[in-house]
C-alpha cells in the first residue's frame, strides 16, 4: 500500500504558517508499495466535518471535547473505505506511521483540529502548547490518531454510538481508557462507556473507579472478557465507588 506522509519537520513548518492565517502548499511524500491509496474518501470526509462543526458551533472552546465523539466516526470510516484498517495486514504501518496522521491533519482536517484546540482565531495557536496535536509525536495526543484509537477502543463501526454517547467526557477518554490497559480491550472499554452513559460518575469517583480497574489488570486478563462478563466487573467495581 502507497500512502501520503508529511515529516515532522515539514509539519511544524506548516502548521505554524497556517496558524499565522498562510496558506502554504502541502506536498507529501508517499511511501510503500503500489497501489496508492484511493484519497476520494477523505475528501468526502472534510466536508462531513464541516458538519460536526456546525453541529457544535455553539459550543466554548472548553467543551469541544464533545464535538470528537462524531468526528471520530467520520474519520474511522473514512480510513476503513480507503483500506486503512487494522483488520487488513498491508494497513497496519500506515496506522503506526505518525506522517500518515501529520498528513491528516495537515491536507484534510486543519480546519477541525484548530476549531477543536484553538478556537476560531489562528492567533491563539502556540506552538508550545498546540503542536502536540498536531505533530503525532504522541498517539493519544494527536487529534487525528486518538479520535481513530477511540473508535477502535470501542471496538469500530459496530459500536460507533459508544464512541459520541457521552458528554463532557474528555478527560474520562484521555485519562480513562486510552492512555491505559482499557484501550487494548474493546468489551471493557464498552463496560465502562455504557456504565457512565447510564450512571454518570462525578470526575472524583470515576478516577477511582478508574484505579479499580487498573488494579484489576494486575492479576486479570481482561482482554479475554466478554461483554457480559465486562459489564458485570465493571458492575461489582462501582460498588461504593461513590460513598
Amino acid at each position: 500500500m502507497k500512502y501520503p506522509i508529511v515529516s515532522l519537520t515539514k509539519c511544524r513548518e506548516f502548521a505554524r504558517g497556517r496558524a499565522g492565517g498562510a496558506q502554504p502548499t502541502i506536498v507529501p511524500d508517499w511511501i510503500g508499495r503500489e497501489p496508492e491509496i484511493d484519497r476520494r474518501p477523505l475528501w468526502d470526509a472534510e466536508a462531513e466535518m464541516d458538519q460536526v462543526m456546525k453541529k457544535w458551533e455553539r459550543l466554548p472552546l472548553s467543551r469541544r471535547a464533545d464535538a470528537e465523539g462524531d468526528a471520530a466516526v467520520i474519520v474511522y470510516d473514512a480510513l476503513t473505505a480507503i483500506g486503512v484498517h487494522p483488520d487488513y495486514h498491508a494497513a497496519v504501518p500506515v496506522l503506526d506511521d505518525p506522517g500518515f496522521w501529520r498528513y491528516l491533519t495537515l491536507c484534510h482536517f486543519w480546519k477541525f483540529v484548530a476549531w477543536r484546540h484553538w478556537g476560531d482565531h489562528p492567533g491563539d495557536f502556540h506552538s508550545d502548547k498546540h503542536m502536540r496535536y498536531v505533530d503525532a509525536v504522541n498517539s493519544q495526543e494527536c487529534v487525528m490518531s486518538r479520535m481513530y484509537l477511540r473508535m477502535a477502543a470501542v471496538g469500530g463501526a459496530e459500536h460507533d454510538d459508544l464512541a459520541s454517547c457521552l458528554t463532557g467526557a474528555g478527560d474520562f477518554w484521555r485519562s480513562h481508557i486510552l492512555r491505559v490497559r482499557t484501550a487494548s480491550a474493546p468489551p471493557l472499554t464498552r463496560a465502562m462507556v455504557r456504565a457512565q452513559r447510564d450512571s454518570r460518575l462525578k470526575a472524583a469517583h470515576l478516577r477511582e473507579l478508574a484505579k479499580r480497574v487498573n488494579r484489576t489488570w494486575s492479576n486479570v486478563v481482561l482482554d479475554l472478557y466478554d461483554d457480559v462478563d465486562a459489564d458485570g466487573l465493571i458492575a461489582d467495581l462501582r460498588e461504593g465507588v461513590d460513598d
